[in-house]
């Protein structure tokens, strides 16, 4: 974390007056959702405008009045009524700049983004020069985080004035890539030397010094800053941050004081300062500044929301409620408050309306990313993966580094058994912030779950390293350690966790079953007879001194231990399973039984031996008498999540009626949803149900804390059950996933031989194990002969079905796949495989219908987005091809494969440096890749940046086009070579023939407009195709050009100068169009500009037509 950033709140403030802007992320959406309609008003002001236009010399006089009222209303700083004068004036005036100006300003104090933006975008547009209006603009775009735009005005400003402070300091805001930030440098040591006097030079530097992690360089502009200005907020702020950063509490609280100070009483400075003090233990402190803050300015949302997070963190719910409610009882709308009241909600387990209001959010603010993110979160702790997955989609497109998103992601990955997507988040998430302790755990989590612990040992051990003193990263490094079988090593770590923390009980349990697992029974004993003395009140440690005296075959001392545990918990169900074991094994089953009714006739309603009369029964195979024993046992206690448990198991496995074990098994997973027992037991009903995706998240979350989790202090409670791990490797199986179902099956085989589903573990085990790519056709019949014990096994088939496509059989391949498929209808793998075949078959609109099945129900897969991708590209959707494939990328980063197929997307939509910067990734990154075809699209894009070389390639480029004659490509580069030949109806004509197949091409329309403008004369085509390519390439100076003279020739010469400037700018512009330039100020009588542009025409081509008239109208202007 950079220092900059530890200075700023843990939650985002609003901190501005109006209190509207309520959160950065927020601004994006406001801004897209609200200019639209903001832009549609503008023209209707503009058609108003242009109707009272009728009306004559009383529309100036009536504008004259708006305007003078508007500015003293303005001044007056009553903008309210400021604003309607200066809409009147607009309305009068559509051209009038500093009205447009002021009326950003006004809408920007409102908080309406999207009205502000429209508003100063038109007044810069009117007014180049209104440089405080290009401040407003852009201070805008940095909180929208559109960083491009917002150094767009800032280079523009301090091009004119370089040493504005506002632009400075915009500059520096705006810079956030390394490239950004070493121009935004150079463009300040090259300002006057004047300029190192100036505070906000520093400041500047400062920032682009953090941003580069350069802390020292950071403080020493700041402190230059300071000088320059003792009152300074930034800086002041600003080395509190520093201060904090490196410990300096003292330093940093004076620092956070005296910004807070020198501020207005509604400032961010007093929420940091308080942030401050709250982060470093001073919680009353932090209290304090917050409610002085509101005493001072009720209306200071902002700090009673903060006052508000507070109190959740202290337990205060109903203290955080009634400010909340404060705030929204004032604002409605402001969207902190709705955000923090929804995610109240979820604390007061109101969790349907916290969803509902989420959701509302979420419909008004689709580009919010934390909203997205909450939704995510509700969405997976229900179960329902798919509307999580969509949910992170839409987080994450928003924001691509959101390292919460990310982690959830990866978290969801992990218990779909889809490591390597979420260990390569995981990855990207620690390049970013290598100091992210959840995604290192994460990490290591998933490659456990992989199978790799080896992998995972180095990230414990660092972890342990950094922080030496934490005890649960020694006990996660011990369990890592036994997993790969060094159980020297494995002790050693368990015992450094108990030095540390002599209260670590799970490290203490880990060194019982190792000397236990050594037949180290004395040790064994003595260490759990120390947890017994040590939590007399306790039922645990009673039950693992019994396991180890049965182990040690101590039974009788066994069942005394055992018999105590269920004294002190009469629901505990384990205890109660292991004294049935042992009456079992002493063969006094009747004795216990009888016991068991002697007290419940005693009495009836004694839920201790119900439940135990249940669990004898079950034993005995009278499942219909245990089944009566459950029930009995709910109607006492309806919540008793261990009855509920054990009925479920009863009616789905015994007494088969599957939907009345589900209803069990839901209302357990109501009552206790962190249960992991029931998590298992919903989770095998759904399987056997068919819900095979729903099973798998639910048996996941039975062993997730020992796999994916990130809290050291906790453990799988199943994670060593062989019969869980069996229900997890089967339903991995069943949907294709096939490394994470021979992992899981392996362990459930390996903790084991006694199990429900232990043969069934090692047929699938077998199958798991055949190489599909190398069968025969002997192992073929083995299979055929597995399908008719049991003919609904997907994996079988599918090993079928690739021996069949090696053998070029593709219709048995497609049939035995398909079939699968109706087997395992959510299955990803499957319908990836059948995807690829359809699409090598040609068989696109089948390839289709499958690609969107799989991106329904795994929108973040990076398979199915690459295949889908690929189907757009083909289907020259290239808008969508590119989507799809960036998304492939973010899931899977460097995949050459992906790369190329991205690189042809962007140069077929013009994007000619994104284009080589993925072809850079397609010829160095990782996987397989057609290179022909890799180092056909670099020669290509080269050609086309350089066409000058066409010639010397012209025999090369006819063999290719034998070769390839649909590539879209080799057209492209065959019709600039008719351009330069003169031969412009043929390349028109080739250019026509490669849109009627991809009429998105961006290039073909652009050269398509150039030509038709420029060469043919066909202003309709020139302008039609130009608009196109406008739309796709905003920037385009060509395009600027070609369009520019169309709006020439139509008299439209406020748009031809505002196209034609641009490409002037650019250096593209040729004589014709500054002589068109020339004119289109002429014509706005602006004389200046006219003059300019027509000398400069002149110069360009003294011979040309235009000359005579050029010279014209100069001496006129002169």
């Amino acid at each position: 974390m950079c220092w900059s950033e530890r200075s700023q709140p843990l939650l985002r403030h609003s901190t501005h007056t109006k209190n509207k802007f309520h959160a950065p992320d927020a601004w994006l959406e406001m801004i897209t959702k609200q200019s639209m309609s903001a832009r549609r008003h503008n023209l209707i002001l503009v058609g108003m405008a242009a109707a009272l236009a009728l009306s004559g010399c009383s529309r100036e006089s009536k504008e004259k009045r708006a305007f003078t009222k508007a500015g003293q209303y303005f001044e007056a700083k009553e903008f309210d009524k400021a604003e309607i004068e200066y809409i009147n004036v607009v309305r009068l005036n559509a051209t009038n700049g500093l009205a447009w100006a002021r009326l950003g300003t006004i809408f920007l104090n409102k908080g309406d983004a999207g009205s502000a933006v429209s508003s100063l975008t038109k007044a810069v547009e009117l007014q180049t020069e209104d440089l405080n209006a290009r401040v407003q603009l852009g201070s805008i775009y940095v909180l929208a985080n559109q960083a491009a735009k917002a150094r767009e005005q800032a280079i523009f400003i301090m091009g004119k004035q370089p040493l504005k402070d506002e632009g400075m300091l915009l500059l520096a805001d705006a810079s956030r890539t390394p490239a950004d930030v070493k121009d935004a440098r150079q463009r300040l040591e090259k300002l006057p030397k004047e300029a190192s006097g100036r505070a906000a030079f520093h400041l500047a530097q400062s920032k682009l010094f953090g941003r580069e992690q350069n802390i020292k360089a950071a403080e020493a502009s700041l402190k230059q800053a300071l000088v320059l200005d003792p009152k300074s907020t930034q800086a002041l702020s600003g080395l509190a941050g520093i201060a904090w950063s490196r410990g300096a509490l003292q330093e940093a609280e004076s620092n956070f004081a005296a910004a807070a100070t020198n501020s207005p009483a509604k400032s961010s400075e007093r929420l940091r300062w308080a942030e401050f003090r709250l982060r470093s233990g001073n919680v009353e402190g932090g209290r304090q500044i917050l409610q002085d803050a509101v005493k001072t300015a009720p209306d200071f949302h902002a700090a009673s929301l903060a006052l508000a997070q507070v109190a959740v963190r202290q337990g205060k719910a109903d203290e955080a409620v009634g400010l909340v409610k404060k705030v929204l009882e004032a604002d409605p709308k402001n969207f902190e408050a709705r955000f923090l009241d929804a995610r109240l909600k979820l604390t007061q387990k109101k969790d349907a309306e916290a969803l509902a209001d989420f959701e509302k959010l979420a419909a008004q603010y689709p580009r919010a990313a934390r909203l997205h993110f909450e939704l995510a979160s509700i969405y997976a702790n229900k179960n329902e993966q798919s509307k999580a997955d969509t949910a992170l989609k839409a987080a994450l497109d928003v924001e691509p580094n959101f390292s919460d998103a990310l982690l959830l992601k990866a978290r969801i990955d992990i218990g779909r058994g889809s490591f390597a997507p979420a260990i390569s988040t995981l990855q990207q998430v620690l390049q970013r912030e290598p100091s992210n302790q959840n995604a290192s755990l994460m990490l290591a989590g998933a490659y456990r779950a992989r199978g790799t612990p080896t992998d995972a040992l180095p990230i414990y051990q660092a972890l342990a390293k950094a922080t030496p003193t934490n005890a649960g990263l020694h006990y996660l490094a011990g369990l890592t350690l036994r997993e790969a079988r060094r159980e020297a090593d494995a002790r050693k770590a368990f015992e450094t966790a108990l030095k540390l923390n002599p209260d670590h009980r799970l490290s203490a349990t880990s060194l019982i079953e190792l000397d236990v697992r050594e037949k180290k029974m004395a040790a064994a004993i003595n260490r759990a007879q120390t947890l017994v003395q040590k939590y007399p009140k306790e039922a645990q440690p009673l039950f693992v001194l019994a396991r180890v005296h049965v182990a040690a075959s101590e039974l009788g001392k066994a069942e005394a231990a055992l018999q105590q545990a269920i004294a002190l918990d009469s629901e505990f169900q384990a205890a109660y399973l292991e004294l049935i074991r042992i009456y079992v094994q002493t063969k006094r089953y009747p004795e216990a039984l009888a016991k068991v009714e002697i007290a419940m006739q005693k009495n009836p309603n004694d839920t201790a031996a119900l439940l135990q009369a249940g669990l004898l029964y079950e034993k005995k195979d009278e499942f219909k008498h245990a089944a009566e024993m459950y029930e009995r046992l709910l109607k006492i206690k309806p919540r008793n999540q261990v009855a509920l448990n054990n009925l479920a198991n009863l009616y789905a496995d015994k007494l088969g009626d599957l939907d009345k074990g589900y209803e069990r098994a839901k209302q357990g997973r109501e009552i206790a949803p962190t249960d992991p027992f029931i998590a298992d037991t919903l989770g095998w009903i759904l399987y056997r149900r068919g819900d095979y995706p729903a099973a798998l998240g639910l048996i996941q979350q039975a062993v997730a804390p020992a796999q994916g989790g990130a809290d050291a202090n906790s453990a799988g409670v199943l994670d060593q059950n062989p019969e869980v791990n069996y229900h997890l490797g089967a339903a991995n199986y069943i949907l294709g996933h096939e490394q994470p179902a021979r992992v899981a099956l392996q362990k459930a085989v390996d903790l084991s031989e006694d199990f429900n589903g232990i043969a069934d573990a090692k047929r699938k085990l077998g199958v798991l194990n055949l190489d599909d790519s190398r069968l025969d056709s002997s192992q073929v019949d083995l299979l055929k002969k597995q399908l008719i014990v049991d003919p609904k096994d997907p994996v079988v088939l599918k090993r079928i079905g690739a021996y069949y496509e090696r053998s070029g059989a593709m219709d048995q391949a497609v049939q035995n796949y398909e079939e699968a498929l109706k087997i395992s209808p959510s299955s990803i793998p499957l319908m990836i495989k059948l995807t690829q075949v359809y699409a090598a078959r040609n068989q696109d609109a089948k390839a289709i219908e499958k690609a969107k099945v799989a991106y329904a129900l795994a929108p973040n897969d990076a398979q199915v987005n690459l295949i889908l991708g690929k189907l757009a590209l083909r289907g020259r959707d290239f808008k969508r091809a590119v989507n799809l494939l960036l998304e492939a990328d973010r899931q899977e980063p460097g995949q050459k494969d992906t790369a190329l197929n991205l690189a042809l997307a962007h140069f077929s939509l013009g994007r000619i440096a994104d284009a080589e910067a993925a072809l850079r990734v397609a010829q160095s990154g990782k996987g397989a890749v057609d290179t022909n075809a890799c180092q056909r699209l670099v020669e290509i894009v080269a050609l086309y940046k350089a066409p000058a070389r066409l010639p010397a390639g012209e025999a090369a480029l006819k063999l290719m086009m034998k070769a390839e004659p649909d590539s879209m490509g080799l057209k492209l580069l065959s019709g600039m070579l008719l351009e330069q030949k003169a031969a412009f109806k043929e390349a028109r004509a080739l250019y026509e023939n490669l849109l009627a197949s991809a009429p998105g091409h961006v290039p073909a329309m652009k050269r398509l407009a150039i030509i038709s403008g420029e060469k043919l004369d066909d202003e309709k085509t020139a302008f039609d195709f130009a608009m196109k390519v406008r739309e796709a390439l905003p920037e385009d100076a060509d395009i600027a050009r070609v369009l520019g003279k169309v709006l020439f020739k139509r008299r439209d010469y406020q748009g031809s100068a505002r196209m034609l400037r641009e490409a002037a700018q650019a250096g593209v512009a040729d004589a014709d169009a500054m002589y068109a330039l020339g004119m289109s100020h002429y014509n706005l009588k602006e004389r200046q500009q006219s003059k300019d542009a027509l000398q400069r025409a002149i110069g360009l081509n003294p011979d040309a037509g235009f000359v005579g008239p050029a010279r014209q109208v100069l001496a006129e202007l002169k």
